[in-house]
């Protein structure tokens, strides 16, 4: 292979694993939308607790419908899940799932905090 091919396939590689990187959990580097979406719903994230702009909209996105795929969408969460059982999945990650443990990157506040909020989205 030649060197220029090398390079190139290098730079792909690199450019590939930074937009991995970032589908979540990007440390605050997305920032939100707020206000009213092209369709004339209002953005929750406008009202959210700053760890959710901060480590949850790459994956979860402003409007919470989710950018991974129907399990990523906490439009409704809260009908879904107790208050606790949401607290539990931010604090330790879903098993058989994207969602990672966020118990070393937020406080116990800010996993509180995510989890009242998330609960009263019905």
């Amino acid at each position: 292979m030649s060197i220029s091919k090398k390079r190139a396939v290098i730079a792909l590689l690199a450019i590939s694993s930074l937009i991995f990187t970032a589908a979540c959990g990007d440390g605050g580097a997305a920032r939100p939308n707020t206000g009213n979406n092209q369709d004339g719903s209002v953005n929750a994230v406008s009202e959210a607790p700053a760890a959710y702009r901060n480590s949850c909209i790459g994956c979860h996105a402003a409007d919470l419908r989710g950018n991974v795929g129907p399990n990523s969408n906490l439009q409704k969460v809260g009908s879904r899940l107790s208050r606790d059982e949401i607290a539990d999945i931010i604090a330790n990650g879903k098993p058989n799932t994207r969602m990672p443990a966020f118990s070393k990157q937020l406080s116990e506040e800010e996993i509180q905090e995510l989890a009242d909020w998330l609960a009263e989205m019905k």
